[in-house]
């Protein structure tokens, strides 16, 4: 059977995710292929709500063809939830996750409102500064700079 290009792109793509996640990945091209074709969802493949993926029972083992199936991504993040598995909650490459389990103190809390509102509305910190500091060389550089824009 001869593939597309796309369809090869596609394969490879989910290769290297499971790769970058430590998940064998035990599917050759043909057999990928062929689950996605017996689900009748290879038009509907993606991350969005309402798309389908391909997942592992019990999120253990390889991406294998006697542990694979098709569902909705939706259904794939529930069961994820819905099985305690604190492995769902990655920290980023190449850290552990130290804080799974605890809890944030209300002082932690409000400073991290207080950091995303800043952030929602377009001015963080550094931002602010960095605005500031390039604000006070254009004066610098040139001292009649209000006269001019006037």
């Amino acid at each position: 059977m001869s593939f597309g290009k796309d369809t090869k792109i596609k394969y490879w793509n989910h290769q290297q995710r499971a790769k970058r996640k430590g998940i064998s990945f035990e599917l050759s091209l043909e057999e990928w292929y062929d689950i996605w074709q017996q689900s009748g969802h290879w038009h509907e493949r993606g991350p969005r709500k309402g798309q389908y993926v391909m997942s592992r029972f019990n999120d253990t083992g390889p991406y294998a063809k006697d542990n694979v199936y098709i569902q909705t991504n939706g259904d794939n993040t529930r069961e994820a939830f819905t099985t305690n598995n604190k492995d769902f909650i990655k920290p980023k490459h190449g850290e552990e996750n130290h804080f799974f389990g605890k809890k944030h103190t209300e002082e932690t809390k409000q400073k991290i409102r207080i950091k995303r509102a800043l952030q929602v509305n377009g001015y963080s910190e550094e931002s602010n500064r960095k605005r500031s500091e390039a604000m006070k060389k254009r004066r610098a550089e040139r001292p009649n700079w209000k006269s001019v824009n006037k």
